[in-house]
């Protein structure tokens, strides 16, 4: 079962990534046709600033015949969006007098690509879970048995990915305590410089939640360490705007 939802999370990545439509094209960050950057724009400033308006609730699901088959067929499906992205670009510079930061530009790229985005998100849910289900029914429908599954693992803490991730101004942290332990949560920057120290002190178990604001901080790649006398564990984190 380990193994499963180490495989669950990367199937995951990938039917995420083919219903981005910048993931399957050659102009991947627009840097064919003037639109440099538009990757993260669109992907990360974009949607952590209207994530909210992205609700799913839920499709029926059934056996797929043939994956392959239908894998090709949602790729083929998501590129003719290629151009509507870097269009909607277009127009919000425009909108915004050429600035890729400003309220007006954000809100004029979700208005031109909202239509599609969202039902890109609802769809990528779909599959997701359909090709799970389906490898489930391709492996007999064996019994899932939770009562059976480690929720945490020998050295008595889990550090979840933070979430978003990519993210612009902020990102949600999230980490578990199985018993009482001397923790410190800590960002670094790409140097080993210490940005933030979240956490230093005596937890009892149980569950966590903080929130880093990046607002006053330069793009690039930070390190989120949670250690103790016990453990260390590092997540990547990256800032993109």
């Amino acid at each position: 079962w380990d193994k499963a939802g180490l495989f669950a999370a990367d199937l995951g990545h990938y039917v995420a990534d083919g219903h981005m439509p910048l993931h399957i094209t050659m102009n991947y960050n627009g840097q064919h046709t003037g639109n440099t950057g538009i990757h993260s724009r669109y992907e990360s400033t974009m949607i952590n600033a209207y994530i909210s308006q992205i609700n799913y609730m839920g499709h029926q699901i059934s056996v797929i015949p043939d994956v392959n088959e239908y894998i090709f067929t949602y790729l083929y499906a998501n590129y003719v969006y290629v151009d509507s992205v870097l269009l909607a670009d277009d127009f919000a510079k425009e909108m915004s007098g050429g600035s890729t930061s400003s309220p007006v530009y954000k809100q004029a790229l979700w208005d031109k690509t909202k239509g599609f985005t969202i039902p890109l998100f609802s769809f990528a849910s779909k599959r997701l879970a359909e090709l799970i289900y389906t490898a489930w029914v391709e492996a007999g429908k064996p019994e899932i048995n939770t009562s059976g599954i480690e929720k945490f693992p020998e050295n008595g803490f889990v550090l979840e990915l933070n979430y978003p991730n990519p993210f612009s101004n902020s990102t949600n942290i999230h980490f578990s305590l199985e018993k009482n332990s001397s923790v410190e949560l800590i960002v670094y920057d790409a140097t080993g410089r210490v940005i933030t120290q979240l956490e230093n002190d005596t937890l009892p178990k149980g569950e966590y939640q903080y929130q880093w604001d990046a607002s006053n901080f330069s793009e690039g790649l930070y390190f989120l360490v949670l250690s103790s006398s016990d453990f260390r564990e590092i997540r990547k984190m990256v800032v993109a705007r």
